[in-house]
């Protein structure tokens, strides 16, 4: 591993070390949404409109398009495939309301997305398990697409019951996860990187499921039996 390789998937490593550090010592730092409440603290309260994801999806609209046209594999088509649906959702059928993150939050969203295209354009290799990996990948795009569908149309913060989420908090994450995973297996250039990224998400998702869950038991008296992975988590 070289010195770039080295300080780039360092990074994965500090926003892990972060997160686990914010929820033992300013848990606050990880609420959002339905789970946020107003801080006395500046530094707390320097927040965001949550609907400003879209950004995220632009921003990874772009640097996949130019992926594809550069390396022309699986990989790069159904990343941006993927985040050209999400860009549609953030603007057309999430309701955000008035939902906040904390700035951290949108600074770590650009961050993992730059992360990701510039790893996939960097340590790109052939293709392997094609149709396998494009089997998740529908199936679990085909299911956050209709989660994130039946999510838009539920009433504010009452407690989602379709699908998967009779059995998880956050299905919407799981189907992230499984997204994800098909990606890794789509190419061994990048699995390195994609692993990064899965445990990434399984901590950053893993701790907003636990959050939610939490909320729907304080406000419910009930939720899920899983926080985000079924029989696991």
């Amino acid at each position: 591993m070289d010195i770039f390789q080295f300080f780039f998937y360092s990074t994965f490593y500090v926003g892990v070390l972060s997160v686990f550090t914010a929820e033992f010592y300013i848990p606050q730092l990880l609420k959002y949404g339905k789970t946020w409440k107003a801080s006395t603290n500046f530094w707390l309260n320097l927040t965001c409109a949550k609907s400003n994801f879209w950004h995220f999806y632009l921003l990874s609209t772009l640097l996949s398009l130019y992926n594809l046209l550069e390396v022309r594999n699986l990989l790069t088509l159904c990343v941006l495939i993927h985040s050209i649906r999400r860009l549609y959702e953030c603007c057309y059928v999430t309701n955000w309301g008035q939902s906040k993150i904390h700035l951290s939050h949108y600074l770590v969203g650009i961050w993992f997305y730059t992360t990701l295209n510039v790893g996939i354009f960097l340590y790109h290799d052939e293709t392997q398990y094609p149709l396998l990996s494009m089997i998740l990948f529908l199936l679990s795009t085909l299911d956050q697409t209709a989660n994130h569908d039946y999510l838009s149309k539920l009433k504010k913060y009452s407690q989602p019951s379709y699908g998967l989420f009779k059995y998880v908090c956050s299905a919407h994450y799981f189907d992230e996860i499984l997204i994800y995973f098909s990606f890794m297996l789509m190419n061994r250039g990048s699995r390195v990187l994609l692993l990064h990224c899965i445990a990434w998400i399984l901590v950053n998702l893993g701790t907003s499921s636990f959050e939610t869950g939490n909320w729907y038991v304080e406000n419910f008296g009930y939720r899920s039996r899983w926080f985000l992975i079924p029989f696991v988590f």
